[in-house]
This record gives C-alpha cells, structure tokens and sequence, in this order.
C-alpha cells in the first residue's frame, strides 16, 4: 500500500508547488527531461534486461498491442468527428492506450488477485505495456508531436531511433547477447535508485499540470479517453481472450491490467512534446482517482 501513499503524497506536493511559484513550465520541462533522458533509460535497462520468453508469454504479449490498435483506430475515428486537433489528438492517443500498468497495476493486483497474479502482471507491463511506451509511444511522438504537417518517413524514423528510451532498449538487446553486464549486481545497484525517481519525479510533474478544471474544448477529449482506456479496452481485452485461455486468473490479471488509468510516464511524454499538458496532467490525476472505484 505504500506505492498509493507516494502517488497521493507526490501528486499532491506538485500540485501545492504549482500554487506557489508564479509559473511551473521551466521546472515542468526540466523535469520531463531528466524522466526522458536519464529516469526513463534507466528503467529500460534495469528491467528489460531480466524479460524471459516461456509459454504464456505469447497471449501476454500480443494482447496489449491488439488493444492499442483497436483504440487507436477508434480515437483516430473520434478525432475526425470532433475536429480534434494534431496535438489533442496525439495526447488521447497516448494516454486512452498506455495504461499505470507497474506501481499501480502491481499493488492493486496483488490487493484484488492476490500475489499469483503478479507473475501475469510483470509480463503484461514489461513486454507488452513497457514497449508499447517505447515504441508507439515514440511513433505518436514523431507524427503528432512535429511542426511539419506531414512529416516524412526519414523523419519518423530518426525520431523513433533518437528516442532515449528506444536508444536504451536497442542497447539492452545488444549487450545481452554479448554479456551479463546489465544484470551484475553491481550495475543494478547504481540503476535501481534512479529507477525508484521515476514515480515520485513523474508524479510531481503531474501534480504541477493537474487542474480538476477540463478546458471545454478539450472536455470531449478527456471524457472520451478515459472511457476507452478505463472501460472500453478491459471490455475488448476480455472478449478478446475469453476463448484464448482456461488460465481464469490469466484472464482475469490481463482484464485488469489493460483497465488501469492513463500511464503517468506517458503523460510526461506527451507533456515534453507539448502535447497538452493540462489535458494529459488532468486524464492521469483523475484516472488514478477513479482507478479506486472502478478496478474493484
């Protein structure tokens, strides 16, 4: 339970702060910097370099991604209807798919599911949910985040390869094919502290953008990415592996997982790319407080 008292204790210390300096945007995008550039890769290499592949790893694998695609395809859908935007729209893409599927997925796993499920929880949230984040993430960054209107395959592709995080990934699979370096207990030991900043730090951002006041031209947005990520996609994850699994508690930990609110590291994404930051703060400080009605 403590993993909820530091969200609340740290999203509560950035939203006092934001009431008490005259403005909060350089410290914001310090901060987001030092997640992208430094908290993030070190989360990358800390915990990508432990992914095993077994059996279950397949479904486990494959189903995150099969619910990014169907809700992208709705939110791009929604886009055109309500005129959302370039920007409005690459927020609600990242943060109606990417879901707190670590410091708030495990506990409350553990809470409703018990600590079985947490084996579920880790494969889902680091291979499924971990590089949905470094890779899609890093495509809505290159397309929705540009200045150009229509930015070119070239550029995409630098972006995504400049991208701090998918740097980190590549680095992981290298060196585990040559060495046992990223799992020494040595380097562990220097990575896990900066890894364990990534919640209080990205929080803290959160807290510094969070208004429970929703601009109006961006309340459709808000309303329609927290139904598609908190209600629609569980809904099609279940239906989509009902038939796929006699493992119940496999069902039920996927379910829940792909039901979490609205990543706060993908919010700090999407805030470093000025991709509206009030909107993005707002889905993941509202989501986590709904997340305590609507998982159980």
């Amino acid at each position: 339970m403590h993993n909820f008292a530091i969200i609340g204790i740290f999203l509560f210390l950035g939203y006092v702060t934001q009431h008490q300096i005259s403005s909060t945007t350089k410290l914001s995008n310090t901060l987001n910097n030092a997640v992208i550039n430094i908290i993030l890769p070190a989360v990358v290499f800390l915990y990508a370099a432990n992914i095993q592949f077994n059996h279950d790893l397949i479904l486990i694998m494959c189903a995150p991604w099969l619910i990014i695609f169907i809700s992208s395809l709705i939110i791009l859908a929604m886009s055109r209807f309500f005129h959302w935007d370039k920007t409005t729209t690459g927020a609600v893409l990242l943060m109606a798919t990417l879901g707190n599927t670590s410091f708030l997925g495990f506990p409350m796993l553990e809470a409703l599911l018990g600590k079985e499920s947490l084996k579920y929880a880790i494969i889902y949230d680091q291979i499924g949910n971990f590089l949905a984040l470094t890779i899609f993430g890093s495509i809505v960054i290159a397309l929705y985040a540009s200045k150009e209107n229509n930015p070119s395959a070239a550029s995409i592709i630098k972006r995504i390869i400049s991208f701090p995080p998918f740097l980190s990934l590549l680095t992981v699979l290298i060196i585990n094919t040559q060495s046992d370096l990223l799992t020494s207990p040595a380097t562990i030991q220097i990575l896990t502290p900066i890894s364990a900043l990534l919640t209080p730090v990205t929080m803290f951002i959160i807290g510094l953008n969070f208004t429970f006041k929703i601009d109006e031209k961006h309340r459709t947005a808000f309303t329609a990415g927290l139904l598609i990520k908190m209600l629609i996609a569980p809904i099609l994850m279940y239906a989509l592996i009902i038939n796929a699994s006699d493992n119940t508690l496999l069902i039920h930990s996927l379910v829940l997982e792909s039901a979490m609110p609205p990543m706060v590291t993908a919010a700090a994404l999407a805030m470093r790319s000025d991709m509206q930051a009030k909107l993005c703060a707002s889905m993941v400080g509202i989501g986590l407080i709904l997340s305590f009605i609507s998982l159980p």
